[in-house]
């Protein structure tokens, strides 16, 4: 099954395509924001030194922009929205994992904090 437009997808609430980062960033600039496709403005955000690297695919990534974490401050943050709090989660990621070790720090991959401080989250221990 090929998905080229997850907002057809019924209840998607949120899709952040690497794609539209593309035009607006360059090669190794940090992302500050990045725009969800959704109609549900559940933008990401990061600010100061905590934000993720922009790569344009074109050295690996068969050609894909992704944006890289650092695994240690990096992160994009979506305010809580009541859209974002039904309860049931679908996760559709492509990520790469480039210091995995036995002894390393558990790394998040998604953490989500409800409204009622509960949290929801993707880890790799």
């Amino acid at each position: 099954m090929s998905i080229t437009d997850p907002t057809s997808i019924t209840g998607c609430v949120l899709w952040l395509d690497p794609d539209s980062l593309d035009a607006a960033h360059y090669d190794g600039d940090l992302v500050s924001s990045w725009t969800d496709e959704t109609t549900n403005n559940n933008d990401a955000s990061s600010s100061g030194t905590a934000r993720p690297t922009f790569r344009d695919g074109l050295d690996f990534y068969h050609d894909q922009p992704t944006l890289e974490f650092n695994g240690g401050d990096d992160k994009l943050t979506i305010a809580a929205d009541a859209s974002l709090d039904n309860g049931e989660f679908t996760y559709a990621l492509v990520c790469r994992l480039d210091d995995l070790r036995e002894n390393s720090d558990p790394r998040w991959l998604l953490n989500k904090v409800n409204t009622n401080a509960s949290t929801v989250g993707l880890r790799v221990a």
